[in-house]
């Protein structure tokens, strides 16, 4: 079965290239906050987005991409996940 990926335009920050690649989940009046495909969202104010460069890859490496941001905006956004607490273990003394 093959399925269609609608095309999304790719960007890299230029000088956080460890980031990976990233798409534009929101805009806002001063900033735009992209998924990165390291899984995190990371918000550029507008004086600063000229950091972030278009891409172009290769279809099979886009389709790539894609599939692992499509994997991220489905999973539950850091605030979201519980955390479990570290219980401090005091010792009793006999």
């Amino acid at each position: 079965m093959t399925q269609i990926i609608t095309p999304t335009i790719l960007y890299q920050h230029v000088k956080r290239p460890e980031w990976g690649f990233s798409t534009v989940l929101a805009t806002q009046d001063d900033s735009t906050t992209y998924l990165f495909d390291d899984g995190r969202q990371r918000t550029i104010k507008l004086d600063h987005v000229h950091m972030m460069q278009r891409v172009v890859l290769q279809e099979d490496a886009a389709e790539e991409v894609h599939r692992k941001l499509a994997k991220h905006r489905r999973a539950k956004p850091a605030s979201a996940v519980k955390r479990k607490r570290a219980r401090s273990v005091v010792p009793t003394i006999s």
